[in-house]
């Protein structure tokens, strides 16, 4: 291989990852002060595309790799949504970054049953040191909760999206309701990010046909 064809491959390896990430598995604080997630309707139009053009898991219960495969594509989609470029271009420090560790979920809020599972997911940390944490892998919380023996008690939604704060038992809604609690962990993440970035030719073919399911109306909502 080439000197300009290693370059290029090394920029598409280090295409997916934020500022942040580059470098180090730890989070770093978005350089733009974006001070909310994008609107509800940017949120939900992201995660139908993604969910739309995932090739669908080999288990009800999707291993970690579909996960963080599903949460990269997540992230690069989310990324133009609000850059407003194209998924490939060099990062920005407004960009999503994948994440990984862990998930306690509780099924049941009458329940003191928690599950845990290993988990990736995508998200932001902001100047004024909030988390904003999405979620895609909702829409697999029911299966977890049954691989539990437990039940899942309303609807999963197409993607768990907001400041990480607002997940916290009693605090998403203001009442008893199932929780869940993601752990971040920068070795699992530093793991996951490597993975990933063997990914990037699919994980950006996947992206590319997200992007072509969202109406420019909702991406200039954002």
């Amino acid at each position: 291989m080439g000197r300009e064809a290693r370059a290029a491959d090394a920029r598409r390896r280090e295409a997916l990852l934020p500022t942040g990430l580059r470098r180090s598995p730890r989070p770093r604080a978005i350089a733009s002060p974006d001070r909310q997630p994008p609107p509800p309707a940017v949120r939900l139009a992201v995660a139908a595309a993604v969910h739309a053009v995932m090739p669908p898991a080999s288990d009800p219960m999707p291993a970690l790799e579909f996960v963080a495969l599903r949460a990269a594509v997540g992230a690069l989609v989310a990324s133009y949504v609000v850059n407003r470029d194209d998924p490939t271009s060099p990062r920005t420090d407004r960009d999503y970054g994948v994440f990984a560790g862990d998930l306690a979920v509780r099924p049941d809020p009458d329940s003191g049953l928690w599950l845990t599972v290993g988990h990736a997911w995508f998200g932001r940390l902001h100047q004024n040191g909030q988390v904003e944490y999405a979620d895609l892998a909702s829409v697999d919380y029911p299966a977890w909760a049954a691989a539990g023996d437990a039940a899942w008690g309303c609807p999963p939604p197409p993607a768990l999206w907001d400041w990480q704060e607002r997940l916290l038992p009693g605090v998403a809604d203001g009442r008893a309701a199932p929780a869940v609690v993601p752990r971040f962990c920068p070795e699992a993440t530093e793991r996951v990010q490597g993975r990933l970035a063997d990914r990037m030719p699919s994980i950006e073919a996947l992206a590319r046909a997200a992007l072509a399911l969202i109406p420019s109306e909702v991406a200039r909502a954002r």
